[in-house]
């Protein structure tokens, strides 16, 4: 209400879940994967090139890459097997 989360709540053992410094637990939830987003990025495009053969077995190479980035978003476990 005005910005204090009330303690409601005591956990005995411990949590796989590292808090940064001022974070703490609201809600809790059993037999529940945790699931982070991920966010992939994957180029698309094509390339074209030539090569110049300067001398036997010697060949001068040039190429050219034309394409943009394609993020795409994902929902992973960090840790294989976590569950809460």
């Amino acid at each position: 209400m005005h910005g204090v989360i009330p303690k409601r709540m005591s956990l005995d053992g411990e949590l796989p879940l590292n808090f940064q410094k001022g974070e703490q637990l609201v809600w809790a939830f059993k037999q529940v994967d945790y699931l982070e987003e991920k966010t992939r990025r994957q180029y698309t495009g094509g390339s074209q090139g030539v090569s110049v053969r300067i001398i036997k077995g010697v060949y001068y190479h040039v190429v050219g890459f034309k394409g943009h980035a394609v993020d795409r978003t994902e929902l992973v476990l960090p840790i294989p097997g976590l569950s809460l």
